[in-house]
């Protein structure tokens, strides 16, 4: 998956666990279980957001080397 790319694999992979669930984890269970299973969600659709970041970034680099 992260042929390649192991940095960029390993930055999403602490984004996801380190700045983004832990924290809205423990946000969320102030407010209750059912908050605190949005935890999940809205960890997974800030991740791939900025996966889809990275992948846009990078592809455009690529191709600009190519040319």
């Amino acid at each position: 998956m992260a042929v390649g790319s192991g940095l960029k694999s390993s930055l999403l992979t602490l984004i996801r666990t380190v700045a983004l669930f832990v924290p809205l984890g423990f946000l969320f269970s102030r407010f209750g279980l059912t908050w605190f299973w949005l935890t999940f969600p809205v960890t997974e659709l800030v991740t791939s957001s900025v996966g889809l970041w990275f992948y846009r970034k990078f592809s455009l680099e690529k191709l600009w080397v190519l040319s």
